[in-house]
């Protein structure tokens, strides 16, 4: 978190992942400010899918150890929805990936290597938002079975698919489901289109009943 000497507030963007951005938006007082002056809620706003859900408690159960004042307000919307609160200053961190933070700030952006991304997304946030260093993790998603469909369809690996995603129901949050470039890598490569596609909520519990049934 970075401090300011005029006593603007800074809204920091966190990133969390090599390709994972977390907006740690945080207020940072002055040092002008007098002592017996509390400190600001740090409100942390995540949007509505497990993963930055538990990366915005793990930051905010890390301010409160510290003696922070903290708020985490989880499932707020989408991506878009909570960037928006913390740009207009109503929240002041939140949890993203670079990739997709760069393509909210700068969609004509052709930057590929991690680095380069992390760079151009520095780069495009508006005036008064910043970001932390990434943390080592990345955007990488995988299809899961459960035990018995890999045993009886002889699924193991992603090759095992090729021509016969058509069989198959694909249920993700519906943030993945819009993602036509992961579409778009996955049907190219293993010529998978899958035959029906269902929106599941943000919560992991909810995602393995639907496998389970």
């Amino acid at each position: 978190m970075r401090r300011t000497g005029d006593g603007a507030g800074v809204r920091a963007l966190a990133i969390a992942g090599a390709a994972v951005v977390g907006l740690s938006g945080c207020q940072a007082q002055s040092s002008i400010i007098p002592a017996h002056q509390p400190d600001p809620v740090v409100v942390i706003e995540t949007a509505s899918f497990g993963e930055a859900e538990i990366v915005g408690h793990i930051y905010g159960n890390a301010l409160l150890r510290s003696g922070s004042r903290a708020t985490i307000r989880s499932q707020s919307g989408s991506q878009a929805e909570v960037l928006e609160s913390v740009t207009t200053g109503d929240a002041t961190f939140t949890i993203g990936y670079t990739g997709e933070l760069l393509r909210s700030f700068d969609p004509q952006s052709t930057a590929v290597d991690a680095d380069e991304v992390y760079r151009a997304m520095m780069a495009a946030l508006p005036e008064g938002v910043t970001a932390a260093d990434p943390a080592p993790a990345e955007d990488a998603p995988v299809y899961v079975v459960t035990r018995h469909t890999s045993q009886t369809r002889g699924l193991r690996t992603m090759s095992d698919l090729e021509s016969r995603c058509g069989e198959f129901t694909l249920g993700a949050r519906q943030e993945a489901l819009a993602d036509r470039e992961l579409a778009t890598a996955v049907g190219g490569t293993y010529d998978c289109g899958f035959g029906r596609r269902v929106a599941l909520g943000p919560n992991p519990r909810a995602v393995l009943e639907a496998l389970r049934a």
